[in-house]
């Protein structure tokens, strides 16, 4: 999924942290300028009525902007409310912050005190009724879930297809988002665009997805939306459940058509919404949540399915509060009863978490190949039943073997034991006929692979297999200075027991221009 967050900002929450939070600080400076709207924060109806007939000026407002209406709507007190616009009440008045009586109904969902304000005169489509960056009443009438409240909003001609300017999302996509059925069939029924894009490319069968609401995508599937709509990135609903761990959901893409062989780029996870832009602190103070899905891509590449499926279940990200809980036989059982390329190459670029750089490309691997480097042995078994071939490289020749020593190790992003490696390589080796001293294109083995990784038993059992000690790589580095660790700052750390094993085994101390890497023209290393 994981931490979530909601898809687009809490009007509450807003109004609370600046509106009441505020209120408890502002209002010792306020005195007693705004007695109404005082008595209305403290839900105090009887004074609200002696206020009333004491003439007071029903639209003082606190230090904040809020009005005793503000508080009455926030209240849900529907009759109190009614009796403040009798009483001259000012309905369309927004706080110091852009919150309306209208923008905090429609939040709350309160479709009788919705009609109170539009027949007071309230404009729904009036853009002073936006809370911010056009999010309308109807916006958050339908992230409230309320049917009630949006298909009053509706009947008085309230703009159903309008996009808010933050991350172009219509009230539709906010409503997907947050799995709200009726809400999505309501709006359906009244001719809302399945097919609009947010500012990202997303459209609301991709929220729902996200969201792994089986019944709001079942009804936009059933409304016309095509269960492979892409983003500009490649991400299909069926991507986009997969990496969200919603299993079932993904069962129902498959059956309703989805092609499990699109290859998807960019895709974020719901935890991951980053922006194009900062936030305003104006608007971080009303409590807004930066909202996923939306903003510049993070190079967070997926590949496949099938592929998605291996490096997802796989994850362990040492600073993010990420868990995805996926059955990840199930899900790639399924992905190949549904026509999944077992031995499909990814395009781009390994799967990877937010741009992280990895030491070696692994553009043209497989999920067999992604497998390997994780040291998921169940999985490679279960990939070689259904016909995976070890024997396919990437489009720089890395093989399985080196994937699964450490060739694009991580530090911080696997939690395969030492245990697990070797069993893979062994299974690899043993099992495959995996050659050990097999040279990629930028002239690693193996055994480098083993000592980016700092695995001695791996070490040990590759030299037991005849692997050699001293290939020297295009950049100049032996498995020995690799483990030595002597260019630190080129993505890879010092292991020092691996280096003493190696000598112990008889690698030689081979020169090396210094800093290797400056050595060898970048090309030669593509």
């Amino acid at each position: 999924m994981p931490v979530r967050r909601s898809s687009g900002p809490s009007l509450a929450a807003a109004f609370l942290v600046v509106s009441l939070g505020m209120a408890a600080v502002s209002l010792g400076a306020a005195g007693n300028d705004a007695p109404l709207a005082d008595a209305a924060q403290r839900g105090d109806t009887a004074a609200v009525l002696s206020l009333l007939e004491q003439q007071v000026d029903v639209n003082a407002a606190q230090g904040d902007g809020a009005t005793a209406l503000h508080w009455t709507v926030y209240l849900n007190d529907a009759d109190t409310t009614a009796l403040l616009i009798g009483a001259g009440a000012n309905v369309s008045a927004p706080n110091n912050y852009g919150v309306t009586p209208l923008g905090l109904a429609s939040k709350n969902g309160n479709a009788a005190i919705i009609e109170q304000l539009v027949e007071a005169g309230v404009d729904p489509n009036d853009p002073t009724q936006a809370v911010n960056a056009g999010e309308t009443p109807l916006m958050l009438a339908a992230r409230s879930g309320q049917v009630d409240a949006v298909t009053w909003l509706l009947n008085v001609g309230a703009d159903i297809n309008v996009q808010e300017t933050w991350n172009g999302q219509s009230a539709l996509m906010w409503a997907a988002a947050e799995g709200h059925v009726p809400v999505v069939q309501t709006l359906i029924e009244h001719g809302a665009d399945i097919g609009a894009r947010s500012n990202s490319g997303a459209t609301p069968l991709l929220f729902a997805a996200r969201k792994g609401s089986m019944h709001a995508v079942r009804a936009l599937l059933a409304a016309g939306s095509d269960v492979n709509e892409q983003r500009p990135d490649g991400a299909t609903p069926l991507l986009v459940a997969l990496i969200n761990g919603h299993e079932d959901l993904l069962d129902l893409l498959l059956e309703a058509g989805a092609d499990p062989n699109v290859e998807g780029g960019s895709t974020r996870l719901t935890v991951q919404g980053m922006r194009a832009q900062p936030m305003p602190l104006e608007v971080r103070k009303l409590g807004y949540s930066e909202r996923e899905g939306e903003g510049v891509s993070r190079g967070n590449i997926f590949g496949k399915p099938l592929q998605a499926a291996v490096h997802v279940a796989n994850w362990h990200i040492s600073d993010q509060f990420i868990v995805v809980n996926l059955d990840r036989l199930r899900i790639i059982r399924s992905l190949l009863a549904h026509g999944a390329d077992v031995n499909g190459r990814n395009t781009m670029e390994e799967p990877r978490w937010s741009g992280a750089r990895y030491r070696r490309h692994l553009t043209g691997a497989t999920a067999f190949l992604f497998a390997a480097k994780v040291a998921d042995v169940e999985v490679m078994r279960l990939l070689l039943e259904h016909g995976a071939d070890p024997t396919i490289y990437t489009d720089d020749n890395i093989t399985p073997l080196m994937a699964a020593a450490g060739i694009s190790w991580a530090s911080n992003q696997e939690r395969a034991s030492e245990a697990q490696v070797l069993e893979a390589v062994t299974l690899l080796v043993e099992e495959h006929g995996a050659d050990v001293n097999f040279v990629s294109d930028v002239g690693e083995t193996a055994m480098h692979a083993a000592a980016y990784r700092g695995a001695n038993s791996v070490v040990q059992y590759l030299f037991d297999q005849g692997a050699q000690l001293d290939v020297v790589a295009k950049d100049g580095r032996t498995p020995l200075r690799v483990a030595d660790g002597v260019e630190y700052g080129n993505s890879f750390a010092a292991h020092p027991r691996t280096a003493e094993l190696l000598r112990t085994l008889g690698a030689k101390e081979i020169p090396c221009p210094a800093p290797c890497a400056a050595a060898i023209p970048e090309e030669a290393l593509k």
